[in-house]
């Protein structure tokens, strides 16, 4: 309506929240990935010992594990943590109040390690080397992880990157074309200003 108006606000505007959306869901990402490690660092590998295994045995086991890059580390700790059989049973009767070696000849449980895997190494053919690996210890009766977790983790990682890449592609393509069309309109809202300024030998320089 005004030669010279130009809808600066306007475009600051929508400019400030097109960008504020994207910021908001770079905030997103960051917490989708916080969430992805917390989950995978929860992945672990039950290694149970044989019975009677010495002391000296068991923290030899310890070692050997904390040595192995498949082990997850946490400001340079190996994230094994020892079970023993009496604390495993403790905390069994404590949640059923059932006492259950008192009727058996020897004690059922064992000694086990919890040992957590680093996300590089928790695929299903991964885990399954790892877990043959370790089963080949002396001191080592067993080694087990629950699969369908893991499974199910791994699948929903996957699910929810490539939905996340999706969905920022198209954001990144609709903030672009509103950012570029609300430019633009603006612009064009100068064309007669700008057409006079070139009619009176004004430099490109000077009329941007």
């Amino acid at each position: 309506s005004k030669l010279g108006s130009y809808p600066s606000i306007n475009v600051a505007f929508s400019t400030m929240w097109a960008l504020l959306v994207v910021g908001l869901f770079g905030l997103l990402l960051l917490h989708a990935n916080k969430f992805t490690s917390l989950v995978k660092e929860n992945v672990k590998i039950q290694v149970y010992l044989h019975k009677n295994v010495s002391e000296v045995a068991t923290i030899r086991v310890k070692q050997l594990l904390s040595k192995q890059d498949f082990v997850y580390k946490k400001n340079g700790c190996a994230q094994i943590k020892f079970l023993a059989k009496e604390e495993i049973a403790k905390t069994f009767v404590s949640a059923t109040g059932e006492p259950f070696w008192q009727v058996l000849d020897e004690h059922p449980l064992r000694d086990v390690y919890m040992v957590g895997i680093a996300p590089d190494y928790q695929s299903s053919l991964q885990l399954q080397a790892i877990k043959e690996e370790v089963a080949t210890m002396p001191e080592v009766f067993d080694v087990d992880y629950i699969e369908d977790f893991v499974s199910s983790i791994n699948n929903n990682v996957a699910i929810i990157g490539v939905a996340l890449a999706i969905f920022a592609i198209i954001l990144f393509m609709v903030v672009s074309i509103l950012i570029s069309n609300t430019v633009r309109l603006a612009v064009y809202s100068q064309r007669f200003l700008i057409r006079s300024m070139h009619l009176v030998g004004a430099t490109a320089s000077f009329i941007r």
